[in-house]
């Protein structure tokens, strides 16, 4: 059997997942600065659910449980890029997940509406992540943010698509 390197776990999953902690320097300030991204994180995974449960749309709906899966990752990348810069990740926040607004609950928003939402929240993420990366000199913090930002550009293009 060999031995696990402390910085390579292996959870009770067998899924490899290497970590950041001792490759990026610790940075207390920036570690804040992501907590807000991964608090967006975690009610963008509940509005999709939400999203999901509410369209008829089978393709719609298709893409909110592709948008979970990704902001799930996307939550982990962020934990583990805070962990390793000295912060811990912070699960505090306040879920709002209403309809669309202006729509009734008996009728609930037309899937157009939560395609909007969700790329509004898409938008505002990328937004979030391209500031951050302005604001490390880091190359491997810089490097996990442009990853990031090109999971959001691609969702984003998926989402328009739907619009179309």
């Amino acid at each position: 059997m060999t031995p696990k390197s402390p910085n390579q776990p292996t959870p009770s999953d067998g899924v490899f997942r290497p970590t950041l902690k001792g490759c990026v320097a610790r940075d207390p300030r920036m570690a804040g600065m992501l907590a807000e991204d991964f608090r967006n994180c975690l009610c963008s995974i509940a509005a999709n659910t939400y999203r999901a449960i509410l369209t008829k749309d089978l393709s719609a709906s298709s893409l909110f449980e592709k948008l979970i899966r990704e902001d799930t990752a996307l939550l982990r990348q962020l934990g583990e890029l805070i962990l390793a810069l000295g912060g811990p990740p912070s699960l505090c926040a306040q879920l709002r997940v209403l309809p669309a607004e202006g729509a009734p609950y008996s009728r609930g928003p037309c899937t157009s509406q939560l395609l909007r939402e969700a790329l509004r929240e898409n938008k505002h993420a990328i937004d979030g992540l391209q500031t951050k990366m302005g604001q490390t000199a880091d190359r491997v913090v810089r490097s996990v943010l442009s990853q990031l930002l090109t999971d959001r550009h691609l969702l984003s293009d998926q989402i328009l698509s739907l619009l179309a």
